[in-house]
């Protein structure tokens, strides 16, 4: 509906008060509380807004959570659940689990199980709570605790070293050391003569039939680490000590020799 007002002679008629109420009114006919939509000559017929989102769904509930040690340095956890939405992981070190999936170390957008938590420490117990969430909330977590193996007890049957097969280690340099935890790998350095290497554990060679025994000329550097080496008897731990070569920090206990040139070296 069009209104139109007409001016006489330059002049716009005036409006009773009482007339401009009843056009005011007349005007708001057809219109509505709570109703933007726009309709008639010039109007539209778009839906009213809304703030309405659609609802989030339940975060995943776990049914269960268990923990297998790997490796020294690795820990899988594997759980069963209901729902569906990401999963947040959070452990510290110690027999205690965090009190919520905020506390600790957080491992967050985990999408499935199972799940392998690395760059731990040897020889540490670690403890677990998973919780299922939505982005928003999250489900009741559950718990589990385990402790990785010592760096030997995972790598005792690795040859020819401890680290072999670990990512840049070559036995060049202090820091790529091989590392020697039983009397099969300590015998092995006859095959690299001039490298680093680490003792990491004491070797117990009370039950060894075969005693290690390393041939030729040293050259490298054997760092026992101030570890031991127990009950040995042979002739000597190395056969010669050569130029630049360097054995240190290294203790023998119980040991006998059937040679008077000495426990570590027959020639020096």
């Amino acid at each position: 509906m069009i209104i139109k007002l007409f001016f006489t002679h330059s002049k716009l008629i005036e409006l009773k008060p009482i007339l401009l109420f009843l056009i005011l009114s007349f005007l708001s006919i057809g219109c509505k509380l709570n109703d933007n939509s726009l309709q008639g000559e010039y109007g539209s017929n778009l839906p009213p807004e809304t703030d309405d989102l659609p609802p989030l769904l339940d975060p995943p509930v776990l049914q269960s959570l268990d923990s297998q040690v790997v490796s020294d340095t690795e820990i899988k956890l594997t759980w069963n659940s209901t729902g569906s939405g990401n999963f947040i992981i959070a452990y510290q070190i110690g027999s205690t689990p965090p009190s919520d999936c905020e506390s600790g170390t957080i491992i967050s957008n985990v999408s499935s199980s199972p799940y392998t938590v690395s760059g731990l420490n040897n020889n540490n117990t670690y403890s677990f709570k998973v919780c299922g969430t939505n982005g928003k909330i999250f489900s009741t977590g559950r718990i589990a605790s385990a402790k990785t193996m010592t760096y030997c007890g995972y790598r005792k049957d690795r040859v020819p070293y401890a680290n072999s097969g670990d990512s840049g280690i070559d036995g060049s340099t202090e820091n790529k050391a091989f590392t020697i935890c039983t009397s099969v790998q300590l015998t092995t350095i006859s095959s690299n003569l001039d490298k680093y290497f680490k003792l990491v554990s004491d070797i117990d060679l009370s039950d060894v039939s075969t005693p290690p025994h390393v041939t030729g000329s040293f050259t490298g550097t054997f760092d026992g680490q101030g570890h031991l080496i127990k009950y040995f008897t042979g002739t000597s731990l190395f056969n010669q000590l050569g130029t630049g070569g360097v054995i240190k920090n290294i203790g023998m206990v119980g040991a006998s020799s059937s040679t008077s040139r000495g426990l570590l070296a027959e020639v020096v």
